[in-house]
């Protein structure tokens, strides 16, 4: 585990001399520390991706986490990631921000963008002194390089120097802490739930993770590509009502128990997993005792 932050710091400034076609390095950064990462790791819902660049070395080389109800990419959203340094003296572990898509929707103030979202971010997760590094320097020698941003957006971090990174077991533990408190993040980032759906039965975290999955966005256009748009309770079509205005409209419902939830751990079939419905049979089945009972929903509208 040591190897994918003591082999970078001590090799990369080396190789960015060469052609970063065909390098053995950057082969062996994108898919040998890859699987280092992932093997590292539990929860096997986790993407984990990395770069080296792209046509171009990168100015600070990158391996993320994503969790895929946030985000697939670096692009957008949030995610852990191990960041290093411009200068290769160090390297951070950091829960931070997607660049690409804060730059591309504020032409101005994209830096005090990304600072106002991490002080949100961060008083939705609890830190613990030894590791609050809430401020990082990537040593970025171009202040207006992209790369420059990530400074801003970091939420919560760990900093390792060349001189002295700690053997696997500490990088572990700490992958495993700052996992943790990105899974935290995920659970608390959520839209306020009505009083009326809070079952008391049901952790809170369990039922935040259920809406979570259910506004995915991406997997919610998986599940009605499968199962289409007329609701599996009522048979409601929104484009018979309301013509080419509800075309392709409808909503995705999780059915998996909430109480089985497991936080995190539960792999999504989207043709399994879930229901679509119209807007009223999904508010009504959040009103259940259970809210995967589906069955028990549509012998309530057919009883006379």
């Amino acid at each position: 585990m040591d190897r994918i932050l003591n082999e970078p710091l001590t090799e990369y400034l080396i190789v960015k001399k060469e052609l970063l076609k065909d390098n053995q390095f950057a082969k062996k950064f994108t898919s040998e520390f890859k699987e280092i990462i992932e093997n590292a790791i539990s929860d096997k819902h986790y993407i984990v991706k990395n770069s080296v660049g792209n046509g171009n070395w990168a100015n600070c080389p990158w391996i993320a986490i994503f969790d895929p109800l946030i985000t697939k990419t670096a692009q957008e959203g949030y995610y852990l990631v191990y960041l290093f340094c411009e200068d290769m003296t160090g390297v951070y572990l950091s829960i931070n921000q997607g660049i690409t898509e804060v730059a591309k929707t504020y032409k101005k103030n994209k830096k005090d963008i990304l600072l106002i979202r991490a002080n949100n971010y961060r008083a939705k997760i609890d830190m613990l002194e030894a590791y609050n590094h809430t401020e990082i320097d990537l040593k970025i020698s171009n202040n207006n390089s992209d790369s420059k941003l990530y400074e801003f957006g970091n939420i919560y971090s760990k900093f390792y120097s060349k001189e002295s990174i700690p053997a696997k077991e500490e990088i572990i533990k700490d992958l495993n802490y700052f996992l943790d408190k990105y899974k935290e993040l995920v659970y608390n980032d959520n839209e306020e739930i009505d009083e009326d759906e809070k079952k008391g039965f049901f952790e809170k975290k369990q039922l935040k993770y259920h809406y979570r999955i259910e506004r995915n966005s991406n997997l919610a256009k998986q599940v009605k590509k499968i199962k289409g748009y007329k609701c599996e309770c009522c048979s409601f079509k929104f484009s018979d009502k309301y013509k080419h205005l509800g075309e392709k409209f409808i909503e995705a419902h999780h059915l998996y128990p909430i109480s089985k939830l497991d936080f995190g751990y539960h792999r999504i079939d989207p043709e399994k997993d879930f229901a679509v419905l119209c807007s009223n049979c999904h508010r009504m089945i959040h009103k259940l005792d259970d809210p995967s009972d589906l069955s028990g929903l549509k012998r309530m509208i057919n009883q006379k």
